[in-house]
Order: structure tokens, then sequence, then C-alpha cells
């Protein structure tokens, strides 16, 4: 007999193969889901003692089920195109650590070459070594939990990868192909591997106790790997699956908790590059010839070329980081991942009043004439912010922030104007537990040369840089 199976239905041969492999003399795997893959190989003696020949088709990587995606500077996921997303995927399946890709933006080479780190989820740029998120889009979530597709069918031995490729595109699930056994003997293995799934000596579940319900939505994509179900019952996390991936499974959460409570944790804390202060709050001048100088100077440039930085200071503030970490901390939570930040310039004649604000920026006194309605208006382009900075100390000298700001899920207006905006609308593909549309977290816009983005609640900007310049 003949096995074509769907690795997301692997964990429910296990057990079988185990006592029944005598009935088994070849095993297809119908896709490259190489964690899963390498748990079923692990697990299964008979492969272990080549009693059974696998077989993998390569060709399968090219599907459109999943997308892979980067964090772009805006702070948005955008797509790899379709080859790139290939060999990333393939990358992947092979348990390659590292691979280069040419970078594309639409279509369009942009010149940079890119290293990408598929088990880690991150990419490089090789020329200038910034490093940017990466995640695999599944668009198919729902197709673990289908029930096993059970058939018989005639195969020959030189269509076989070809045709077992075919079918399994067209029927998710697992497959049993038959080839040359008695009729009833084939019926009885068909009955055993039908029935593995639900069986209950053969099902447990472990209940993962203290730990935050907060964290399901990022901790079920890794119990799915391990073909357990993750529940919510009596207020407490829940995993359900067979039993010998439950202890592994149970693990291997233990380990994301522990990252993501580090994660939040050291989200909350104060930058590390703060120097140590005595008083609430410091304002630290940077070195002209440090990194973090000219990191900051490069930005401006890029709307400013003639610009010229006199004073740069490091505002480090605890009681205003921490009301800015709170609002960070309600967001993760909202969306079940990190939010989206960007530094952004804005330009004030209220530059003391924001810094002696424990709030900062507040909405009670946005501009009511804003194209996006009453909001906290913050520039990419430091030309934009030029126009709304204020007097320095000398006549010919301004002032403006470089501040970091929470923008989250953004709705993009792009030039369209909406000044009756009171707070970001809803978003058509974010639904919440009841089926609601989320709101946005910021809205963005393009006005006068420059991308604005727009926050419409408190202790969402952090003064991070005041910046004393010339412009020439």
């Amino acid at each position: 007999m003949t096995l074509l199976i769907n690795t997301t239905k692997v964990p429910d041969l296990i057990d079988f193969l185990e006592n029944n492999a005598k009935y088994v003399e070849t095993i297809i795997i119908a896709d490259m889901n190489l964690d899963v893959l390498n748990e079923f190989i692990r697990h299964t003696k008979a492969i272990q003692q080549e009693r059974l020949r696998v077989d993998v088709p390569i060709d399968f990587v090219d599907d459109d089920s999943f997308d892979w995606a980067f964090l772009n500077s805006e702070g948005r996921w955008q797509l790899y195109d379709r080859d790139q997303r290939n060999q990333i995927e393939f990358a992947l399946r092979n348990g390659t650590q590292k691979i280069t890709i040419i970078g594309d933006h639409l279509l369009n080479k942009n010149g940079y070459t890119y290293e990408a780190f598929p088990s880690q989820n991150k990419q490089v740029n090789i020329s200038t070594k910034t490093e940017r998120d990466m995640r695999r889009i599944s668009h198919n979530p729902t197709a673990k939990k289908q029930d096993p597709i059970i058939r018989k069918t005639e195969i020959t031995d030189t269509g076989r990868l070809r045709s077992t490729n075919e079918d399994a595109k067209k029927e998710k699930g697992m497959h049993i192909l038959v080839q040359g056994f008695d009729e009833q003997k084939v019926d009885a293995v068909i009955k055993k591997i039908g029935g593995l799934k639900d069986a209950p000596e053969n099902v447990a579940k472990k209940v993962a106790k203290n730990v935050d319900v907060d964290y399901a939505g990022q901790l079920r994509p890794v119990m799915e790997k391990f073909g357990l179900e993750l529940k919510i019952e009596n207020g407490e996390i829940v995993i359900v699956g067979l039993k010998h991936n439950v202890l592994p499974g149970y693990e291997k959460l233990m380990e994301e908790v522990v990252k993501l409570q580090k994660k939040e944790k050291h989200a909350e804390e104060h930058p590390k590059n703060w120097v140590p202060q005595s008083t609430n709050s410091l304002r630290y001048v940077v070195p002209a010839d440090s990194k973090e100088f000219l990191s900051v100077l490069n930005r401006m440039r890029e709307t400013m070329p003639m610009v010229r930085i006199v004073s740069l200071q490091r505002v480090q503030n605890k009681r205003f980081w921490d009301f800015y970490s709170g609002s960070k901390k309600y967001l993760r939570k909202k969306w079940n991942q990190e939010p989206a930040e960007l530094e952004l310039f804005h330009g004030t004649q209220s530059l003391e009043s924001i810094l002696t604000d424990e709030s900062g920026w507040r909405i009670q006194y946005a501009n009511e004439r804003g194209m996006w309605g009453p909001g906290c208006y913050f520039a990419q382009n430091a030309l934009y912010s030029h126009g709304y900075s204020s007097v320095g100390a000398k006549p010919n000298e301004r002032q403006m922030f470089l501040a970091q700001v929470l923008v989250g899920e953004i709705k993009d207006y792009g030039v369209q104007p909406q000044p009756g905006l009171k707070l970001p609308p809803p978003l058509d593909d974010k639904l919440d537990e009841e089926g609601q549309k989320r709101h946005a977290d910021s809205v963005k816009g393009y006005t006068n040369g420059s991308y604005v983005h727009i926050v419409y609640e408190n202790n969402r900007a952090y003064p991070k840089y005041i910046i004393t310049y010339t412009a020439q």
C-alpha cells in the first residue's frame, strides 16, 4: 500500500504506523511543512529503520496558500514578489538558514541585495546593515480543521509523483492511495486511520496555568505546528491534541510565554541608550561625532540637504516614557503583536509646553481645522515640519522634534482630506472576537510633498529628540 499524506495530518498517523507499518511500503509527502515532517520522521521507527520509503515532491512549494512579507520603513507589512516568496519558502522547508535575494519594490529592482533568515523571521540589507522583521502569512488557516479525505485509487509508478502532487493541490487533507493489496486489508487500514484522530484514548489536553490569555493569539500558530488546538476554557489556556504531541507542545508553549514576557518587560523599561539620571527628566546632549547624531542628521538631509544641526538633545523623561509605554502595551494586547512605531518630525511653537506636560501632545489642544480632523500631526519629511518650527536661541536657528510615534494599524487616506475625523475609522479586514470591525490606531495622508501621520489620543507619541538647526 502507498500512503499519500498532507503533513498537516501527519500526527494522526504516527501511532498507527508504529504497529501497522507492515501494511505500508511507500509514503508520499504531498507538501513540505518541514517542522511537522521532521517530527513525523523522528517519531516513526519504521522510517528510521528504513522499512519504509519517503518521497517528497519539491515542486509543491509554488502555491498561493501563503505569502511572505517584510515590515517596511512605514511600519506596514509589504509582500515579497512571487519568486522571492517561493525562494524563502523553499529555504524554510529545507532547513536552509540563510539565502540571498534581490530587493524589489512593486516588481522594480531597487538596487539592494538582502540576506533572508526564514527560520528567524528577519532580513538584513547587505549594504546598509538595516534589519527588518519578516513573517509568513497563511491564507488558509482553517485547512487543518477539515476532516481527512480518504479514498482508493490506482496509480502507476511512472506517474506517481506528478499525479499525487496534483491531487494534493485539488483536495486538502490526507489521502490513502492503494496499490496491489487485498481489498479487505485495505478497508481495515482506512477505517483504522479514519478513526484515529478522534479516538479518545489517543487524545489528551493540558492546562497552561497562570499564562495570560492575552497571549493566545500569538501562541496559537505555534501550537498548530504541533498539530494541537489552543482553546480558552474557564479563563485559562488549554491545548488539545494527540497524546504524543501534547507534552512537547506544552514545553514549546512555555518557552514562547517566557519570550513574550521578556519582550513585554523590555518594552516597558527605559531605553538602553539612556545615560544614568537622578531626576525624572534629563536633556542629554548627543555628541556630534556619534552614530546617533549622524542618523538624525541623515534623516533631516533626506529633504533638507543643506541643513546643519547645531545641537541634538535626547529627551530622557521617565514619567513621560512610562505613559507612552502604557499605550504601547494596550495596543500590543489589542492586536496580539508588537504595534508599529515610526520616528517622525514635528514642528511647533509650543515646544517647551509639550516637554513640561506629562502627556506631551494633548488632543484637547489640537487644531480643529486639520485636513484629517483634530489630532496630533507628525511628518515623514523634515522639510514639512520646518514650516512649523520655532525660533531657537539665535535668530538664524530653528527647533523641531523628532518623535517616536505609536502608529499601530494605519488607515491611509492618500491625498483625500477627512476634516470631520474625530478618531481613526474602522478597518474592513480587522475583526474582534465578536466579529465587529476594529478601529485603526492612526491615520496617514499626503500633503505638501510629505506623508503625515495623525494620532487622536494622548500618550501616543514621545519627544525623542529636540533638534536645534540652521537651514542654509
